[in-house]
């Protein structure tokens, strides 16, 4: 549904000494072995990094919305034209890639998740597929790619998703929207600083931003605390990708 218009038993992956250590400097009350008890339909190990999968609850649903993602590609630019025989793996996938670290992103709790620059609906609509107990808002300001994400809410059962016809900078004026969010997210917008600053107004006291990347790092985000990039690989690639998460340190 759209609430507004608005004009205008595995291992964590393999990660660097350094973000390592500061990751678990942070959550030094929670044991490694807490972390590695993740429900292992989610993920498995191939390589050092692991690789996402769909947990098999979902896989029906998931393959729905592969299906039709196809079929509205026929008459929108959802995707490229050579991504779309590769859906469930360079889209549907990587978008699951969070649940991977589902212990400290605390998954298993309800929460609020806003994804900024939903486009096509990755990774919104894969997660609020694998997440039904979490309340979804998909932020995008181009009215056609809002039509599509509301036909897709309709057609995919989704009522946890709230589709948001905005821009982040006036989506963050919205008082359901302002300082409740558990998780910012942000796949292929714009670079980590800057989503960094747009994701801010959304997040509570205890939120994270999570932006996916391949190359592109800094070292920390003003009103951050150092970011932990964290590695996974998807089945048939070759190089690792990256999940980028800053738990905001104020307000």
């Amino acid at each position: 549904m759209s609430i507004a218009w608005i004009c205008g038993p595995h291992k964590l992956s393999t990660w660097d000494q350094y973000h390592r250590d500061d990751f678990l400097g942070r959550f030094s009350h929670t044991s490694i072995e807490t972390f590695n008890d993740l429900p292992t339909d989610w993920f498995h190990v191939k390589h050092p990094e692991p690789i996402p999968a769909a947990p098999d609850l979902y896989k029906e649903h998931l393959e729905d919305l592969v299906s039709y993602i196809k079929t509205a590609a026929q008459s929108q630019n959802l995707v490229s034209p050579g991504d779309l025989e590769h859906l469930w793996e360079r889209h549907i996938l990587d978008s699951l890639s969070p649940l991977l670290w589902s212990g400290e992103l605390s998954l298993e709790e309800p929460g609020n998740w806003v994804d900024m620059g939903s486009g096509a609906g990755f990774p919104v609509l894969p997660l609020a597929i694998c997440l039904p107990h979490w309340t979804f808002y998909a932020i995008e300001p181009r009215r056609l790619r809002v039509q599509h994400l509301e036909n897709s809410a309709l057609h995919l059962k989704l009522s946890n998703l709230n589709v948001v016809g905005s821009k982040a900078e006036t989506a963050a004026l919205l008082p359901q929207l302002r300082e409740q969010a558990n998780i910012v997210s942000a796949r292929a917008v714009g670079k980590i600083p800057d989503d960094a600053k747009r994701a801010r107004p959304f997040l509570n006291k205890r939120g994270w931003f999570l932006t996916y990347k391949h190359n592109e790092q800094v070292q920390g985000i003003d009103g951050y605390h150092p970011l932990s990039y964290v590695r996974y690989r998807l089945p048939s690639g070759d190089e690792p990708r990256t999940l980028v998460l800053a738990p905001i340190s104020s307000i």
